[in-house]
């Protein structure tokens, strides 16, 4: 910049004139181009500056939308895993009352047959064959579990 401390003292002379209202013409015109130079050099000055904070103004922007792309993406992922979560929550509760009835359903069926053996051990060892049972006598029950997923919820 060649702005020198002269053209300094010249603009604080002819600003000060200007507040004190006894600016002839010719100075009031030597103020205008002192401040057109002023004004000129920044902008030379400021120009590279500006235009790297432009682009860094884009690059940013650039990078809001990719991330913001990045956030949708993951909010989809996480509605799915969330859709996923809740079928599971689902099928266990299906599976426990199911294996809940199960339970009192073979308990009952064990205890009318601890029931009845106790009346027919006698007649099983004259030749028939006994029934099929579990550990400790006990009528056991097996069920094989399927797993289906309505059309699309098993995508992750």
């Amino acid at each position: 910049m060649s702005w020198t401390t002269d053209d300094q003292s010249k603009l604080d002379r002819r600003r000060g004139k200007e507040l004190a209202g006894t600016l002839t013409e010719p100075e009031q015109a030597e103020l205008a181009a002192l401040m057109a130079r002023i004004e000129a050099e920044g902008a030379a000055v400021l120009a590279p500056e500006m235009a790297r904070l432009r682009a860094e103004a884009d690059d940013l922007a650039a990078e809001l939308a990719r991330v913001e792309g990045e956030n949708e993406q993951l909010a989809q992922v996480m509605a799915q895993q969330q859709a996923l979560v809740a079928d599971t929550r689902r099928f266990l509760e299906e599976f426990l009352t199911d294996r809940s009835s199960r339970r009192r359903f073979a308990a009952r069926l064990n205890s009318g047959v601890r029931q009845h053996r106790a009346g027919e051990i006698g007649r099983l060892k004259g030749g028939r064959q006994r029934p099929a049972r579990g550990r400790e006598g006990r009528v056991t029950f097996c069920r094989k579990a399927r797993l289906t997923f309505p059309e699309g919820s098993s995508d992750i």
